[in-house]
């Protein structure tokens, strides 16, 4: 029988979000599998706390003082203090603050345990000094996990990494999969849903979103807009909403819901027309439930759908204009595909064991590096 890992997630906080609710069913599934878990948090806390079933320790990196954000260099020294109390066997860190705090905390500590840090997405304006930290730390500290080929080959360039450097372990579908969601009657039975569950924030691009479901109901009056989540961005996309003329009869905006699945399925089309991605775990959700979906033309959205067999792919602005989005809506609601070869290809390419057994599977190889080089 393998040896049961310590293993200590650093990560930025537990709001709802993607990377969070992946968090959430990492700490159950390693459990499960008989490790050690806890998870420490650098910049906030958030809704998922109470559902993580892990102990959670808290360190606020990012003080605050009105409107003004400092950093507090204590946080580190605390969390290298949690390191040597805790003993992991190596840390898992995530997003940009828990990369930074959990790799220094980890260089800090008398333990000195491997860390494998995390890109999620693609992050094309992230600050050069950002980048400089970022490639400085990958160098001592060891290995960046990239949750896709577009990540992996986007955090290489980024931060001119040697290929070797940076391992790819694509996410899996977590388990409570919207094929299982049949606890929620259809709130909309009548109606053609446009929905989207995602972060509102402007990578978003959810007043793309509106623009075309503006369009779409103009002449469609059975379409319904639905838009599960929140974000900075939600006040000022009600806004534009109003002024779009979409009320609530026309468009519905649900704020978080965790899980958003049982709503997810319910779902005529998913229409995600972000700026950039790392992964996609929504528009993922979406396949497995067999609703069809309608994305950015994006690397990780073509990685996603395999080239858009399994879902349409449509330019960004200024690569299309807001008819050729209402068009390929239209069309996926007057003719949805068979969603049967979808989900058989989720359920191949995207399983949560599968990637659960690949991430110990580098774990282990972590850990075997560290002991040839100790």
């Amino acid at each position: 029988m393998a040896t049961a890992m310590r293993i200590l997630a650093v990560t930025n906080d537990l709001e709802v979000g993607g990377v969070q609710t992946y968090l959430l069913h990492w700490t159950r599934a390693l459990a499960d599998r008989g490790h050690k878990v806890a998870v420490a948090l650098v910049t906030g806390e958030g809704a998922l706390i109470r559902a993580v079933g892990a102990p959670v320790e808290r360190y606020r990196f990012i003080g605050r003082r009105g409107a003004l954000k400092w950093p507090r260099p204590q946080a580190i020294a605390q969390l290298s203090a949690f390191i040597d109390r805790f003993q992991p066997d190596l840390v898992h860190t995530h997003l940009f603050w828990g990369n930074t705090v959990g790799r220094l905390a980890a260089l800090q500590s008398r333990l000195k345990p491997p860390v494998l840090a995390t890109e999620h997405s693609t992050y094309h304006q992230k600050p050069r000094w950002a980048q400089a930290v970022d490639r400085w730390l990958a160098l001592r500290c060891g290995p960046v996990m990239a949750v896709s080929e577009t990540v992996a080959e986007f955090t290489r360039h980024q931060e001119h990494l040697p290929a070797g450097l940076v391992w790819t372990v694509p996410l899996g579908l977590v388990p409570e999969s919207p094929i299982a969601s049949d606890d929620l009657p259809d709130p909309w039975p009548t109606r053609q849903v446009v929905g989207v569950v995602a972060r509102l924030h402007p990578d978003k691009q959810i007043d793309w979103f509106l623009r075309v479901l503006s369009r779409l109901t103009a002449h469609r009056r059975e379409v319904l807009g639905v838009v599960v989540g929140d974000g900075p961005e939600r006040l000022r996309l009600e806004q534009l909403a109003h002024r779009l003329g979409l009320d609530a009869a026309h468009c519905q905006f649900l704020g978080p819901r965790h899980p958003a699945l049982p709503y997810l399925r319910h779902f005529d089309v998913f229409l995600l027309p972000s700026r950039r991605e790392g992964f996609g775990l929504a528009p993922l959700e979406a396949m497995a439930a067999g609703v069809p979906v309608v994305l950015s033309d994006l690397p990780a959205f073509r990685e996603l759908t395999n080239r858009g067999k399994y879902g349409t792919l449509v330019p960004l602005p200024p690569f299309s204009e807001l008819d050729t989005w209402v068009e390929a809506v239209e069309e996926v609601l007057r003719h949805p595909p068979d969603p049967v070869a979808v989900k058989a290809w989720v359920s191949h390419q995207y399983s949560w064991e599968r990637h659960v057994d690949r991430l110990v599977e580098v774990y282990r190889a972590l850990l075997q590096q560290r002991s040839r080089t100790c």
